[in-house]
């Protein structure tokens, strides 16, 4: 039975400094996930398929390409990626060849899949990287997608987010079987008539909001009988030991003010009398009298989720 195995990944974000909130040394602990990434890659044989973004800025020292080069070579990879908007200069997609990125697909004997694509006897995967349309499916395979563009699992991140497509957006808008984006630092996968949209998330915690991230790779597998996948966990460290302590309080902090409102929301939803037996006009109902932008954004996700909009006159 012929098979073809990749692991879909995004948002790598390779880079030498260390953010801010953290406190270790975070190229050296990026350089083991990737070492990780890669073997879990080798052993599997499978490709790596990325969404974009693999370094975090085009100024990088030679070095750290090099040293990424020499791992990559190492383990045999095989990238099939797209341009994200930190890896192009300027953000801009025609500086493609005057990048990092495209130093590290040379050296792999690749070039991006804007401009070749992967054929086997089993698949086509193609690319769309970031301001970039996306190519028409090729006949007679299994079509898979690797873009750089923002695409949620239902709806928009923060109040008046508007620039995205959901998953099942481009899986309605599109042909393909699998579609691996990037740009989103949240992990998701949508699945509708046995065909996906996976959203591996960032590969690193770089920011206070993910404290409790745990970043994660899908390893998929495609057959004559079907698509499966898994989820694999990329290994961390304990938080404790990478960010700083004043980070962590932070976050906590502001946790316990969101635990704080969602009690108040509870009390306030426990004290509602319904006066119709229907979910939307009820949600409409709370919407109406609630003040907290916060709990507001919740509830329009609760109404999209179900494919509905509330309306507050």
């Amino acid at each position: 039975m012929t098979e073809f195995k990749f692991i879909a990944c995004s948002d790598i974000h390779i880079r030498k400094t260390t953010p801010i909130a953290r406190k270790d040394l975070f190229y050296s602990s990026h350089r083991r996930k990737l070492a990780w990434l890669f073997k879990l890659a080798q052993d599997n044989n499978a490709a790596i398929v990325c969404g974009g973004d693999v370094f975090d800025t085009v100024s990088i020292p030679h070095y750290i390409i090099e040293d990424i080069v020499s791992l990559a070579l190492r383990y045999d990879v095989q990238l099939l990626t797209v341009y994200g908007q930190h890896d192009l200069r300027y953000h801009v997609y025609s500086s493609y060849k005057n990048t990092p990125l495209a130093i590290l697909l040379t050296a792999l004997h690749n070039k991006h899949l804007d401009i070749q694509p992967f054929v086997n006897d089993v698949v086509a995967i193609q690319g769309a990287s970031w301001g970039r349309p996306i190519p028409d499916v090729i006949p007679g395979k299994l079509n898979i997608l690797a873009t750089h563009r923002m695409v949620t699992e239902n709806g928009g991140l923060w109040e008046g987010h508007t620039d995205f497509k959901t998953g099942n957006d481009l899986l309605n808008l599109t042909k393909y079987d699998i579609i691996v984006s990037g740009d989103n630092h949240k992990s998701f996968i949508c699945e509708k008539d046995s065909r996906f949209v996976v959203n591996s998330g960032s590969f690193a915690r770089t920011t206070t909001l993910q404290i409790e991230y745990e970043p994660r790779v899908v390893l998929f597998t495609v057959k004559d009988s079907g698509i499966t996948y898994e989820w694999i966990k990329v290994p961390i460290r304990e938080h404790a030991l990478v960010f700083k302590e004043e980070v962590i309080e932070e976050y906590h902090d502001k946790l316990a003010l969101t635990q704080e409102q969602l009690q108040a929301f509870t009390t306030q939803l426990n004290s509602y009398k319904m006066e119709k037996p229907d979910f939307m006009y009820n949600l409409q109902e709370i919407k109406r009298s609630l003040v907290n932008t916060g709990i507001v954004s919740i509830l329009d996700k609760i109404a999209l989720k179900v494919g509905q909009k509330i309306k507050v006159s």
